[in-house]
């Protein structure tokens, strides 16, 4: 675990110092979380995860991400891969089945691309986990144009290890759904506000401990639903690259939607991923092959149904024949 002994040593002279800091900074961190659905019990539950310095350095000596060919010596390139749009109607229709949210469908197929790619790179999927770290705003709306960064972060296990792309697409809805209901993301707003405070030596300490727990950075963006204009010229398509921050995440994924339809765009660093394109290219066919598990199962499922209005004419038929018989027999001598 990176930075483990050395965290403990740091820490443990501050650890009073970090509470004092940490019960300073919840009063901070009320005013960036007033677009949570319950800001008094997020900031309630926030306050929970830091009393006491000795759960804030809990919160902080996570266990490391495993080694993979995301983590690594940093080389002088970067590589830079996007890949063809994909429809939100189709999102939509792969997640109905299960209630899944189209974030929900799109982290599932890139999981399921990044799950291709680390096997073709000889990574024992079946037994290792790769995790996301997610920003999140913490803006409400109306204050989303306003500039500063106010966002948190959370740590997303990637359902790397799942074979199948439904259970995949259920183990990622699972786990999204719990970091919703998570103050996590509060939680690291007010640690971030408190290393920014501290001297040099410890924040960085905190930078490279934060580092280790993930593997890439992931963000998903609502871009404008309609079509937008440069100069009297429609945009096509838009895409954006994360910041490659740190000296752990070798890999930023960024997911954007413009005009009904999502691309997914990936920047890694050249020497640890040459290939981007190969996860890119991956995603598509993910998604094509949910769509095509979707639809089969509705079909299967409409073929199982009764048909009503076999059912209908079977009992018209019947009803015909007794009538026939009644007729007959009335008129026998």
């Amino acid at each position: 675990n990176i930075g483990r002994g050395r965290a403990g040593r740091a820490l443990t002279p501050s650890l009073d110092a970090i509470e004092r800091a940490a019960r300073k900074a919840l009063a901070t961190a009320g005013a960036a979380v007033d677009a949570v659905t319950h800001p008094r019990q997020a900031i309630d539950r926030a306050a929970s995860v830091l009393e006491g310095a000795g759960m804030l350095a809990a919160e902080l000596l996570k266990t490391s991400d495993p080694q993979s060919p995301l983590k690594g010596e940093f080389g002088m390139r970067k590589r830079v891969a996007w890949s063809k749009p994909i429809a939100i109607k189709d999102v939509k229709a792969i997640g109905a089945p299960s209630g899944a949210k189209v974030n929900d469908v799109l982290v599932a197929g890139m999981t399921g691309a990044l799950r291709a790619y680390l096997k073709r790179r000889g990574v024992d999927v079946d037994h290792t986990s790769v995790r996301a770290m997610v920003p999140v705003d913490l803006r409400p709306p109306e204050r989303a144009g306003e500039l500063g960064n106010e966002f948190g972060l959370v740590v997303l296990d990637l359902a790397v290890a799942g074979a199948d792309p439904m259970d995949r697409l259920a183990t990622t809805k699972a786990r999204m759904d719990a970091l919703k209901r998570s103050p996590e993301a509060v939680a690291m707003l007010v640690l971030f506000n408190i290393f920014g405070r501290a001297p040099k030596p410890l924040g960085d300490l905190a930078n490279e401990i934060f580092g280790s727990k993930a593997s890439v950075v992931m963000t998903n963006v609502v871009g404008p639903s309609k079509t937008l204009h440069l100069a009297g010229v429609p945009i096509d398509r838009m895409m954006f690259w994360v910041p490659h921050p740190g000296k752990q995440l070798g890999m930023g994924i960024s997911i954007l939607s413009y005009r009904g339809m999502a691309t997914l765009a990936v920047i890694a660093d050249g020497h640890l991923v040459p290939d981007p394109e190969a996860i890119t290219t991956r995603f598509n066919r993910e998604f094509a092959q949910m769509l095509r598990r979707v639809k089969a199962d509705a079909v299967g499922t409409n073929a199982r149904k009764p048909s009503v209005r076999t059912t209908a004419g079977n009992a018209a038929a019947g009803s015909t024949a007794a009538s026939q018989r009644t007729s007959r027999e009335r008129r026998r001598p």
